[in-house]
C-alpha cells in the first residue's frame, strides 16, 4: 500500500509529463504554422515529397542490399515484379506524406 506522499509524488510526475508533452505539441504546431506562412506551398510540397521519396529509396536500397540476391536466386521475374511494386508503393507513400504534411516514415521507424 502506497503512502499519501508517494501517490502525490506520482501524481505530480504524471502532471509534469503531460505538461511537457503538451508544450512540445504546441511548439511543433507553432513551428509548422511559421513554416507554412513563410514559404510557398509548392516549395514545401516538393521538399516533403522528395524528402519522403529519398527516405523510402534509402530503405529500399538497404533491404535490397541485405536480401536482394536471395530473391534473385528464387526467380528473376518475381524479383523484377516485386521491384516495380515496391517502387510504386514508395512513390505513393511519398505523395501521401507530402499531401498530409506528415512523414509516414516516422511511424515506420517507431
Amino acid at each position: 500500500m502506497k503512502s499519501k506522499i508517494e501517490r502525490e509524488l506520482e501524481q505530480k510526475e504524471f502532471e509534469s509529463e503531460i505538461e511537457r508533452v503538451l508544450r512540445k505539441q504546441e511548439f511543433d504546431k507553432e513551428f509548422e504554422e511559421k513554416i507554412d506562412s513563410d514559404y510557398h506551398p509548392g516549395a514545401l510540397f516538393a521538399i516533403r515529397f522528395f524528402g519522403n521519396l529519398t527516405i523510402g529509396f534509402v530503405f529500399y536500397m538497404i533491404f535490397n542490399w541485405l536480401g536482394g540476391r536471395y530473391i534473385y536466386m528464387i526467380s528473376p521475374e518475381v524479383a523484377n515484379g516485386m521491384k516495380t511494386i515496391i517502387h510504386v508503393i514508395i512513390v505513393g507513400v511519398a505523395l501521401i506524406g507530402a499531401i498530409t504534411k506528415k512523414s509516414p516514415w516516422e511511424r515506420f521507424i517507431r
